[in-house]
């Protein structure tokens, strides 16, 4: 009798996930906005992370954006948007 054994492990390598350009969102006072990330940043098992300035809160659900004006803000505000894979490999 004979055995074949293979053994296959999925491996991301040494490559980040890869983002598209950024596009600016504008959005009224007090409005909610989502954005879905999916079709803006490619990788395999991705997981999302997001930090913002004072005026605004952003989280992520899953792989959407979502983005809340503090009560009465009015101005510009940045985020900083990571996307980490399946092997830890971030950007």
């Amino acid at each position: 009798m004979r055995w074949l054994v293979l053994l296959v492990a999925g491996c991301c390598g040494d490559t980040a996930p890869v983002w598209d350009a950024p596009t600016p969102v504008e959005m009224a006072e007090d409005e909610r906005v989502e954005i879905s990330l999916a079709g803006v940043v490619t990788g395999r098992g991705l997981t999302f992370s997001v930090e913002a300035d004072s005026g605004v809160l952003a989280t992520v659900v899953d792989d959407v954006l979502v983005v809340v004006a503090e009560q009465g803000f009015s101005g510009a505000s940045r985020m900083a948007l990571t996307a980490t894979d399946a092997c830890d490999n971030s950007s």
